[in-house]
């Protein structure tokens, strides 16, 4: 009689832990389904990835070099690279050692600036002068510590104009205007004596400065351009001196049109089409991006390259004609919705990514533009499959997290 109580009892216990047990174990999932479940989320923003090909490419462009009777200083009477118009006085021409050149030019710097750095009439503040030299101060350092040259002379002036703009609104308002006025005076007693005026021979773009291979890279020359003829040219560059003479004060150009001939691997040179505009940015010339026509293309054997002959009808503004410049082409490029890979996944057949609204769950269908390693972009204006509706732009996107299903209440 006891043994079958005792055998009834540990049956109840048995039976007793076996429910706890199972209790704990449904509590222990339901708990893990209304759980946050270490779920992590970003925020979905539009983003653009880009494919370029590089490398240094050289100006082609009919120029006409300027000459006057005399040699020395050059007072301009045009800014560099103005439009002028045929017979129109470009520069006077004094006579002098050719360091008073070099000297005015850089006093025209330094005047430009002073001048940039006057407070004038426009409305400005202290706090959005100071956001300003912060703001190129930090552009600074990034250009210091990538090692890109090209946009430094930029940001150093505009730091010195924010930073005179300031010194001119705390201390002396004169203190700019002073040594402009100090500077203009100075320039003005280096021009003496007699001079040759300048006068432009047909209408066109002039510019002050020569670098003597002007009657070398010309349009002749891109026409004509073979392997022997284009690695003949760019040798010069290193092996010749500038041969600019003393008398030269300037030069004109009839168009703004020039070409540009960049040598490139075969692999890259295969991925641009013939007659395909392409956005070519300069990195040396303050990134400016240019659209450019890639005319014709050149086969280089015994270099293993092909030369890709681009031509431009556009000159911005500060934009150098350096003859050797390094460039960016744009091969091709996918805009959308940035979305990391672990972020995808399928529901009936669907293919798109899990977001958080407030503290539910939803499925959000998507259509993939691009792929990369470790994220994705996906279409902006995707039209909505089945029932389930396209991502949009500012929702909370999960890329991780557990128990995700449409409709899901996070507690």
């Amino acid at each position: 009689m006891a043994k079958k109580r005792n055998s009834a009892f540990l049956s109840k216990l048995a039976m007793g832990l076996i429910f706890v047990i199972a209790v704990v174990y449904a509590i222990y999932h339901l708990m893990s389904l209304f759980s946050g479940d270490g779920i992590k989320t970003i925020e979905a923003g539009v983003t653009t990835h880009t494919v370029t090909v590089g490398g240094s490419g050289y100006i082609f462009r009919d120029e006409v070099l300027l000459t006057a009777d005399k040699t020395g200083v050059v007072d301009y009477e045009v800014s560099d690279g103005a439009r002028v118009s045929t017979g129109q006085k470009v520069a006077a021409v004094y006579q002098g050692e050719g360091q008073l050149r070099e000297m005015v030019a850089a006093l025209d710097r330094q005047i430009e600036v002073l001048e940039k750095s006057t407070l004038g009439t426009e409305p400005l503040n202290m706090a959005t002068l100071r956001a300003e030299a912060n703001n190129t101060y930090y552009k600074l350092m990034e250009l210091l510590s990538s090692g890109e040259a090209g946009q430094l002379s930029a940001q150093i002036e505009n730091i010195t104009v924010a930073l005179n703009r300031m010194s001119a609104m705390t201390d002396d308002e004169e203190a700019v205007s002073k040594t402009l006025a100090s500077m203009k005076k100075m320039r003005e007693d280096m021009f003496v004596g007699e001079y040759d005026t300048g006068y432009a021979p047909s209408s066109g773009y002039f510019y002050y400065t020569a670098d003597g291979y002007e009657n070398i890279f010309t349009s002749a020359a891109v026409e004509a351009l073979n392997e022997e003829s284009f690695y003949s040219m760019i040798s010069t560059l290193d092996t010749r001196s500038s041969n600019v003479s003393e008398r030269v004060f300037g030069k004109i150009a009839d168009s703004s049109g020039w070409r540009f001939v960049v040598p490139l691997s075969p692999k890259d040179a295969a991925a641009l089409e013939l007659e395909n505009t392409f956005n070519l940015s300069f990195p040396e010339n303050n990134s400016t991006t240019l659209p450019m026509t890639l005319e014709k293309k050149v086969e280089a054997n015994e270099h293993k390259q092909v030369l890709c002959v681009f031509y431009c009808n556009r000159l911005p503004e500060n934009f150098s004609l350096e003859r050797c410049q390094s460039v960016k082409i744009e091969v091709s490029s996918a805009k959308g919705i940035y979305v990391p890979r672990s972020a995808i996944a399928s529901l009936d057949g669907v293919r798109g990514v899990y977001v958080l609204r407030g503290s539910v769950i939803h499925f959000r269908c998507v259509e993939i533009v691009y792929q990369g390693v470790d994220y994705c972009l996906v279409a902006e204006n995707a039209v909505e499959q089945q029932e389930y509706a396209p991502l949009g732009v500012n929702e909370l996107i999960i890329y991780e997290g557990k128990n995700l299903f449409d409709g899901r209440i996070l507690e």
